[in-house]
This record gives C-alpha cells, structure tokens and sequence, in this order.
C-alpha cells in the first residue's frame, strides 16, 4: 500500500504509516527546517509548495496523510479559520484529492477546528469532500487511548471513496504515564525553595495530574492555589505517575515540569521525543526547531492505530493478513 504525506512536517505521520504497512512515496511540506529533517529521516525531499504541486508528478496511491496547519483553527493561531490566508492550502489538498483518487484521506487537526466559527469551518470542510465523493467520518481523540502519556486531544477526519470508517472499532489500550518515558540520570533538579507541592495531586477531568507549582505569582492572585488554572502554564508540575498537557509549538521552553519522587525537573527533549511516540535515533537536524517541530507533530502512535484501522476496515489488508496467519 502506498501513501502520500501532504503538510508533512518532520513526518510524525510517515512513521504511523510506515509501522501500518504503507509505503510513503511523496511528501509536501513548506518549511524549509522541517523539509530538513524529513529528507534526513525519511529519504524523501518534500516538495515545498501544495500550490505549486503538479498532480501528474504525484505517484498513485492508496492514502493520503494531510496534517492540516492548525494555524487558521487553533487558539495559539487566534482562531480565525476560513479567513485566514493559511487556511487556502486545503484548496491545493482538494484539487489533489479530485486528481489522484485516493481510496482514503487521513486529515488531522486541533480539536478547535470542529467549533471554530460556530462549526461553519469543519461543515465546509467536510462537505468539499464529500463534494468529491468520499464517505467523512471524524472523531477526537487522545494519545491516552492509544497507551500515550500526553493529553494531546486533535480531530482526526477519515474520508473514504469506499464503507464509512468506524473510529469505534480502532485498538485501544490504557494510558501510559510520564515516568514510562523518564530518564533516571537526567538532572537539572529544581532547589526545594523553589516550588510547592500538593500533599495529594489533583487530577482533572482530563486525566491530568497536577502535582504543586513553582512558587511564582498566582494569575488570579485570590485563587486556590490546588486549582492549576489559577497558575500559568509555565509555573504548573505534573505527576511522573499521570499525564502530561500538550505540547506547544509556540514555547521554545516548553519542556514542561514533573515531580518525582519528590523533586521537581523540567523533562527533557529526548523525553519528549520519546512522549510523542518517536525513535529516539530520529535525527532532529536544527536544535533550534526541534522543540517547535515536536509540537507541531502528531502523537505516533495515534495516528499508527488510525493507519491499521484504514488498511483493515478500508483496504482489506488486516483482514487478508489474518487469513493467511490462520492457514499457515
């Protein structure tokens, strides 16, 4: 099965896709740092322009992988959807789409897409493709579903020309925690002084742990300080035994606190290469990007769980591959 990487990044979802048994045979992405580290990883330079793409120069191909920029849909990105300029590349992925026929579309996004201007956005969205023939499914989901240890909720949209995809019978396996990804030897302990922890951590509706904060002014300076909404982003520690938030591609720091054992150290980038669901010989090319390409990746092993769902619902392929298990 082959498949095509359009909006690639450093190509979080070519690794999925690989580990699903696709062949990624085409890339397209328009930073010039990720184009880097793509090449590096994946042997393939990405074309740098979805608007200039020539859909004959495209190979055929069962699947295509489209991390939609979340620039137009997420907060960080003021939200302002169909009028934002970085929302017309999903023209250049529809006039592909019309092109090559793929049997199946894989788009991801941040949650905010499906509310974003009263819904009017992923109703357009998803009604162009229907405009060319495909079958829209969607669901929202997080890496804690797939054995991850990062609330990274995104809108995963799967079109198909073929059955209509069921998000219901994807693999699902507990949530992982942040010490799975830890290393003991890392150092860069916070001095006690420095932070506050809570006798019993609080976790939130969303499975985050909340463990204490570093004793910097309150955002709301009446509030309760068990309330990690009452401290900035920055100054709030998580339990190693929970989850960890997302990860933002707008802090270059964003390597954030967890307590364990009693100590409180920012994670590093090699456990946060490792929370995303990468190989930890990936090769990041530019140091100065990588935390910025880390957030703007997709959790693997989502996106991997998504791929063996499409080649076996859709495609057939898990189907055929358990025939032939049974008759051998």
């Amino acid at each position: 099965m082959k498949a095509i990487d359009v909006f690639a990044g450093v190509g979080g979802m070519h690794l999925a896709a690989d580990r699903a048994g696709f062949s990624c045979v085409w890339a397209c992405e328009a930073d010039a740092d990720s184009r880097d580290v793509y090449a590096a990883n994946h042997g393939i330079v990405p074309h740098p322009d979805i608007a200039g793409v020539d859909p004959d120069g495209v190979p055929d191909h069962e699947l295509c992988l489209a991390g939609l920029p979340c620039q137009a849909y997420s907060v960080a990105g003021r939200g302002r959807g169909l009028d934002d300029s970085r929302a017309n590349v999903f023209v250049g992925l529809l006039k592909l789409l019309r092109a090559k026929r793929p049997e199946v579309c894989l788009i991801e996004n941040v949650p905010g897409l499906v509310k974003q201007d009263g819904g009017r956005t992923f109703r357009f969205i998803r009604e162009c493709l229907k405009g060319l023939g495909y079958r829209v499914s969607w669901s929202i989901l997080s890496p804690t579903e797939f054995g991850g240890a990062t609330l990274r909720r995104r809108v995963y949209v799967v079109a198909s020309l073929g059955r209509k995809f069921d998000f219901a019978k994807l693999d699902r396996r507990p949530a992982g925690r942040l010490a799975d990804v830890l290393d003991p030897d890392a150092g860069g302990w916070l001095n006690p002084h420095e932070y506050t922890l809570l006798d019993t951590p609080r976790i939130g509706k969303s499975g985050l742990s909340f463990a204490g904060f570093r004793n910097k002014p309150l955002r709301t300076p009446t509030g309760n300080v068990r309330n990690p909404s009452n401290h900035r982003q920055q100054n709030r520690i998580y339990a190693a035994e929970g989850i960890g938030p997302t990860i933002s591609a707008q802090d270059q720091t964003a390597r954030y606190w967890v307590a364990l054992d009693g100590r409180v150290r920012k994670l590093t980038r090699a456990e946060l290469v490792r929370l995303m669901g990468f190989p930890t010989d990936f090769d990041w090319v530019h140091p100065h990007a990588m935390v910025r390409q880390i957030g703007n990746s997709v959790h693997v092993g989502t996106v991997t769980a998504i791929c063996r769902g499409i080649a076996d619902q859709l495609l057939g392929v898990g189907r055929v591959h358990r025939k032939k298990e049974v008759l051998s």
